[in-house]
């Protein structure tokens, strides 16, 4: 016996350009192999999907700190020409020997 289901899809000109490109991305050649693969593949994509977007949170918050640690050194090396009166002197790098 058959088991299967059928139905009818109806997409504009739009989708159905992102169907030729999901194609493509899958190597599938039919329409219909594309979308049973989003199908069964729909777990595992989404779940890549919210990892990334977690990783990229991730990442914009560490760079929003390394952003805020750079201000204040600049404002503290802005302070730090204010005081005409201190002179600072940075350590000289030794000379390693190989």
């Amino acid at each position: 016996m058959n088991d299967k289901k059928r139905f009818t899809l109806r997409l504009n000109e739009e989708e159905y350009k992102e169907l030729s490109r999901i194609k493509g991305l899958t190597g599938t050649k039919t329409n219909t192999k594309a979308i049973q693969y989003l199908i069964s593949h729909f777990v595992e994509l989404n779940n890549r999907y919210i990892e990334e977007i977690n990783k990229n949170t991730t990442l914009k918050e560490k760079y929003k700190k390394q952003d805020r640690c750079v201000e204040n050194l600049l404002k503290t090396f802005g302070t730090l020409k204010e005081l005409k009166c201190l002179e600072v002197v940075l350590p000289e790098k030794e000379h390693v020997k190989k």
